[in-house]
């Protein structure tokens, strides 16, 4: 096997017999130290505020999609239907990913609180749940997109007690 190169990189290709192993060109500490690409990254970032910025407009229209989709998964989640725990977890998880994105952090802090309680009891009551997507469904109604409204931290501080004493009870009893 050959030895590393003045440079300290790794030879561009090592035989395995099997397999070869080819080394890139330039590792990572060196892209890092060199800034990695010719491309203006500072010019990059700009353009892509600027594109959020112009399709901010439409955020509201989208977490409203995004609520539909979670209310038709807590419909059949209620019918108990197959797959719908998953179907449910799931929407909750992509609610919980986008809700901050799409300027709604409140409704992302009720859906990770929701998914934190299905990830970790191996059952949630329905009325928790309930209370998880009625809590978002005012937050996208009424369009609280700040991280500081006063009803809408009350409601995630509510949801967040009600999570504690739940896994508090479920810890209890499988103690």
């Amino acid at each position: 096997m050959p030895l590393p190169n003045e440079r300290n990189h790794q030879p561009d290709s090592v035989d395995h017999g099997t397999h070869t192993v080819m080394a890139p060109v330039r590792d990572l500490a060196e892209r890092a130290m060199t800034g990695g690409s010719a491309r203006d990254v500072d010019a990059m970032l700009a353009k892509a505020e600027q594109n959020l910025a112009s399709l901010k407009k439409d955020f509201p229209e989208w977490m409203a999609a995004e609520f539909a989709s979670l209310e038709e998964a807590w419909v059949k989640y209620k019918s108990k239907g197959p797959n719908s725990k998953a179907l449910m977890f799931r929407k909750v998880h992509d609610m919980r990913g986008q809700a901050a994105t799409l300027g709604y952090p409140l409704a992302g802090r009720a859906a990770d609180s929701l998914c934190k309680l299905m990830d970790t009891l191996a059952a949630v009551p329905d009325s928790v749940i309930e209370a998880h997507v009625q809590t978002i469904r005012v937050i996208i109604r009424d369009n609280v997109n700040v991280e500081d409204h006063p009803v809408g931290v009350m409601m995630i501080k509510a949801l967040d007690k009600l999570s504690y004493d739940l896994i508090q009870q479920a810890l209890k009893a499988g103690a």
